[in-house]
């Protein structure tokens, strides 16, 4: 009867002792997941701001190439007035039979 007690202790020891163990491992593997997904947490969060920054920058390059758009075609229109002005000039010195003379 004594036997069996000690053969109890010990294997209730064993078992404890295992299941402390298994508790520690578990508690590392969960331990190396939250790592993981901190990890992968800041990455997202860095990717995110990168893809923010890019969006910026195309909406700021967008907005400057309106700029110049508009301003090419300030620039054409300026040219097409000239020319048109002296087309204008040209065709109203001709209508007065007024003779330029070409230098």
């Amino acid at each position: 009867n004594v036997l069996a007690g000690i053969i109890y202790r010990v294997m209730e020891y064993v078992r404890l002792v295992v299941l402390e163990h298994s508790m520690k491992i578990l508690l590392q593997v969960f331990m190396c997941a939250l790592v993981v997904f901190q990890i992968a947490r800041v990455v997202i969060m860095g990717a995110h701001a990168i893809f923010a920054v890019v969006l910026r920058l195309y909406s700021l390059m967008e907005a400057v190439v309106l700029v110049v758009r508009i301003d090419i075609m300030r620039i054409v229109l300026s040219v097409v007035n000239v020319f048109r002005t002296a087309i204008n000039v040209e065709m109203d010195l001709s209508a007065n039979n007024v003779i330029v003379a070409d230098t």
